[in-house]
Order: structure tokens, then C-alpha cells, then sequence
């Protein structure tokens, strides 16, 4: 097992995880990070916020996976979309 952090990036700043986890593989700390992203997404979405969320996983030497989620609400009048 290999001890992963995710460090969780908004549009108000970033969290750096300084205590990471133990995960079995790179697969298993994306499906963190994608958790992650989600319980972020809903808090944002809550809120009525557009923006985005970025979880970067390091392993004990670099940044080894990136996900990102944007949220962008347009609104067109009827001059665009009757």
C-alpha cells in the first residue's frame, strides 16, 4: 500500500492534505479523488455557485493525478434560443 494526499483546490483557495491515506493503488486513490469531487460538487451546486474543483493526489514525491469538475450555468434569452 502506498500512502496517497489529496489536496483539494476551489475557487476560495486549497486544502492540502498533510496527513494522506494508505490506498492499495493509483486506482483506488482516483476513486478518492473523484469522491472528493463530488461531496465538493454538491456543496457548490447547494450553494448555487459556479466554479470549479480541482483534487490533486501527490504521492510522497509529486502531484501523480489531476481530476477537475467545472460548473458553468449560461442562460440564453429568446434573441439566442427562441
Amino acid at each position: 500500500m502506498a500512502r496517497y494526499f489529496l489536496d483539494y483546490h476551489n475557487d476560495m483557495g486549497v486544502i492540502i492534505d498533510d496527513e494522506g491515506q494508505e490506498l492499495p493503488n493509483l486506482d483506488a486513490a482516483r476513486t478518492e479523488a473523484r469522491r472528493t469531487i463530488a461531496e465538493g460538487a454538491r456543496d457548490l451546486m447547494a450553494e448555487g455557485g459556479d466554479g470549479q474543483i480541482k483534487v490533486e493526489v501527490r504521492d510522497k514525491s509529486s502531484v501523480v493525478l489531476r481530476v477537475t469538475a467545472t460548473f458553468l450555468t449560461e442562460q440564453f434569452d429568446d434573441s439566442v434560443y427562441p
